[in-house]
């Protein structure tokens, strides 16, 4: 696709793989920063980048850039590691497969008032 200035513009399709990819490279980032946070409670750092990546998912970037409720995707990935354990999850792990298939289907929860303060507040 061209734009007036006869630039190639990103399609749709580019616009979506790169939002995705965005999206999934914070899922990364607040897995591993979430699972340093546990096992040291003290790090500043791990806190630090815990609060950055919670802001970018209760965002209005975010919202722009799928539809997937964020704050609602946050507590599956914080339950996913609070049940798991703090066992750094391997590229074939299906925990981690599931939940990343479960944001490409672009599941939808229903998000209460009280839980996004939680999450977002």
């Amino acid at each position: 696709m061209e734009g007036s200035n006869g630039k190639k513009m990103l399609s749709d399709n580019g616009y979506h793989v790169l939002a995705n990819a965005i999206i999934l490279q914070a899922i990364k980032d607040f897995q591993g920063a979430y699972r340093i946070l546990k096992k040291y409670p003290d790090s500043k750092a791990a806190e630090a980048e815990v609060k950055e990546i919670t802001e970018f998912f209760c965002s209005e970037y975010f919202m722009m850039l799928t539809d997937t409720d964020g704050p609602t995707l946050l507590r599956k990935i914080k339950k996913e590691i609070d049940e798991n354990g703090l066992v750094l999850l391997k590229r074939k792990d299906t925990a981690k497969q599931k939940l990343i298939a479960a944001y490409k289907a672009r599941l939808k929860g229903v998000i209460h008032n009280e839980h996004y303060l939680e999450i977002c507040g």
